[in-house]
């Protein structure tokens, strides 16, 4: 799944992937987003999802980046090496 996050981004080619995670939309502020690096934390996203439907909520989600690939300009997107923005 991470690969087909990767290739929207277009960092299909970049050695070192950012770290993804996800916040439900309908999540406070304040509640850190979970990490989607294995298959278990992707299972915990549908989980997530399958959870605020039951309870009739939005089930919408956003996947996240660290902040420091965001601010990267787009122009720069295709010769992106993330050494030394990925902590």
């Amino acid at each position: 799944m991470c690969n087909l996050v990767f290739t929207t981004m277009e960092c299909d080619d970049v050695p070192r992937k950012p770290e993804l995670a996800f916040k439900l939309v309908s999540a406070t502020k304040s509640l850190a987003a979970t990490c989607l690096q294995s298959q278990e934390e992707w299972l915990d996203l549908i989980r997530a999802v399958e959870e605020v439907e039951v309870k009739g909520g939005e089930p919408a989600t956003n996947i996240v980046v660290h902040e420091k690939v965001r601010e990267l300009p787009s122009q720069h997107s295709n010769k992106l090496t993330l050494s030394n923005i990925v902590p």
